[in-house]
């Protein structure tokens, strides 16, 4: 491949590659809380025991 055409794909995916671990890294932070939120309601906690 072209030395030229390597690197100009390199700075076009290494910073879209980086935003979306860092979306999915924020999601999954966000979903532990909406998860652990859900498994203290009571209806929920129920089931649980």
């Amino acid at each position: 491949m072209n030395r030229h055409l390597k690197r100009a794909l390199e700075l076009a995916f290494v910073p879209i590659a980086a935003a979306i671990i860092f979306f999915e890294q924020t999601l999954i932070r966000c979903l532990n809380v909406v998860t652990a939120a859900l498994a203290r309601w009571t209806p929920i906690a129920r089931l649980e025991a």
